[in-house]
């Protein structure tokens, strides 16, 4: 949020359910932001009743940010929907920082610019996001990775516009990686009171599973598999309150033989 620190908050969880094909889970919390202090290098860090007693200090106008994110797991990929809403206007950042950068592809992509650094500032964490390539895209976003024998597709369904940076990490790692190998930032950004994200992670070893992924909606999306299946995942109930947050998972097999999982609340 305005690329910033959250304020550490215990969070709440929404829902905990598993079935053999399908694992859900979703939480929320509500927490200020404010910028990274000088300081920071000097962990680990000292808590106090403003956040740290060493001089940390929000925003008087600052309210919080409610953030909610859930987490779909099925045998072949992921799915993270993320849910942001506030009183007043932020920037929202989706972030990931992922190794070894191969291909990025997007339903229309316009190179913005690029940035030595994300961020100038001393206090940002920003700043050490460099070598920062902007582009206006609309999705479906599809970037791929590889680490070493895993690969890993990420793609970025919703919003339907938004801003997508790739840039770089420091090393994470003893030695000098290839470019190739490196960890990497990609961020989607939006701007507003409320933001909704959603997203599918494909990790796999060879070959992947998934031909095609479409966002109908930020609550809902289409994947068709390699081996014929067809599946739609819906999501209910995650705005609001989140109390009767549920999720269903529908297979249509080769022949059309469907199968339904759903979980959540009924």
């Amino acid at each position: 949020v305005d690329q910033l620190m959250q304020e550490p908050v215990e969070c709440e969880m929404l829902c905990f359910a598993t079935h053999k094909k399908l694992q859900v889970c979703a939480a929320q919390t509500r927490a200020r932001w404010c910028q990274v202090p000088d300081w920071m290098k000097y962990y680990p860090p000292r808590y106090g009743p403003d956040l740290y007693a060493t001089g940390i200090h929000f925003d008087p106008d600052f309210k919080p940010v409610l953030q909610r994110r859930l987490l779909a797991v099925t045998e072949d990929y992921v799915v993270i929907a993320d849910l942001l809403d506030a009183p007043q206007e932020h920037t929202y950042d989706w972030l990931m920082h992922p190794r070894g950068f191969r291909s990025f592809a997007a339903a229309e992509k316009e190179f913005m610019r690029h940035d030595g650094q994300a961020e100038t500032k001393r206090v940002s964490s920003y700043r050490f996001m460099t070598d920062c390539d902007w582009y206006r895209v609309t999705s479906p976003v599809l970037t791929r990775w590889a680490d070493g024998l895993l690969q890993t597709d990420i793609h970025l369904l919703w919003p339907k516009a938004a801003e997508v940076m790739i840039g770089n990490r420091p090393y994470a790692r003893e030695g000098a990686p290839t470019e190739l190998d490196r960890r990497r930032v990609l961020l989607a950004r939006v701007s507003g009171r409320h933001a909704r994200f959603l997203s599918v992670i494909e990790p796999y070893r060879d070959q992947p599973l998934i031909r095609t992924v479409t966002g109908v909606s930020a609550d809902r999306l289409r994947v068709e598999l390699a081996d014929g299946r067809r599946q739609e995942l819906r999501i209910a109930g995650f705005g609001g309150d989140g109390r009767r947050l549920r999720v269903t998972l529908t297979t249509t097999l080769p022949g059309d033989k469907q199968e339904v999982v759903e979980l959540g609340k009924p």
